[in-house]
């Protein structure tokens, strides 16, 4: 496997296949993860932590890898031919354990809103800080909105809502009949 083009430390392991060292979170410290794909559009990682896994799943987790032909494909299309032996697909098995290590270094679960697209096929142009203001948004008519505000004269104080009575703990009273 060539070695992506990612601005953090990353190095595929010569021992298995599908398995890195990544600096995840910037400290220059590697972690040992499995590679479920890397997304060249973004350079996004999805990868699971080997050091969250139990023994039973790292075992799991190498069947999956060590099978004949596994380093010619992405370790996501491997997961979802493999039936583990509880007879549970692994893709959806080890689904719980995959993280995105996006390129700004957060670390997210897969399909979390990230904020907006950089793209401009998106039609993202810009922060309303840097001067773009959106021509199709309309502000809310004032009639619409369920608070109404009033001004206060100088010296007049705002009204304030009266708590209602506390009551006292213990048993309630009889009723009298």
């Amino acid at each position: 496997m060539s070695k992506p083009n990612l601005p953090y430390y990353f190095e595929w392991s010569r021992q298995f296949p599908h398995i890195a060292a990544v600096d995840l979170f910037g400290k220059q410290i590697a972690t040992e993860v499995a590679v479920m794909a890397i997304d060249q559009r973004n350079g996004d990682l999805y990868f699971i932590r080997l050091d969250h896994l139990d023994p039973i799943d790292i075992k799991r987790l190498k069947q999956v890898i060590l099978a004949r032909d596994s380093a010619r494909y992405a370790l996501w299309d491997l997961m979802s031919q493999k039936t583990l032996p509880n007879g549970m697909n692994s893709l959806e098995f080890f689904q719980q354990f995959v993280k995105v290590r996006t390129v700004g270094g957060q670390i997210v679960n897969p399909g979390a809103a990230r904020g907006l697209p950089i793209n401009s096929e998106f039609g993202y142009k810009g922060p309303i800080s840097a001067g773009y203001v959106d021509q199709n948004a309309k502000s809310a008519p004032v009639e619409e909105h369920d608070v109404e505000y009033v001004e206060l004269d100088e010296g007049e104080e705002a009204q304030t809502a009266v708590a209602a009575p506390r009551r006292k703990a213990g048993r309630p009273k009889k009723a009298k009949s």
